[in-house]
């Protein structure tokens, strides 16, 4: 029975969902860090209070050590990713269909197969 790689009713394996989730969950957080180290130095610059500057100085230093232990997640994460779907790529035999489906619904995850260019 042919799978078409499109279909929505293909699952991931609960194990493969985890991992979509992790890295889901790592790059949305990665952007609200990246967003809260703008605004503070925003807020620094505006300051006229030293101590004030200096909390904020301090919130940037937080915000930038957990961006970069998100982002050493991230790239965990997304290291197993790619294996995964190295591995589904590599099934031979009755479930070469739904393992090729399952890749292609990784690389959809991963922003591999989106059609539509970021202008960002």
């Amino acid at each position: 029975m042919e799978v078409p790689s499109w279909d929505y009713r293909i699952m991931l394996a609960p194990s493969q969902m985890i991992l979509v989730t992790q890295y889901l969950v790592l790059q949305e957080s990665i952007a609200d860090l990246e967003n809260e180290i703008v605004d503070c130095q925003v807020d620094a610059s505006r300051e006229r209070d030293l101590p004030r500057v200096k909390i904020h100085r301090k919130d940037i230093a937080e915000a930038q050590e957990d961006l970069q232990t998100h982002k050493i997640d991230k790239e965990r994460v997304e290291r197993a990713l790619k294996r995964e779907e190295e591995r589904l790529r590599n099934v031979v035999g009755g479930g070469e269909t739904l393992a090729k489906a399952q890749a292609k619904k990784l690389r959809f995850y991963l922003g591999k197969d989106i059609k539509t260019v970021c202008l960002r």
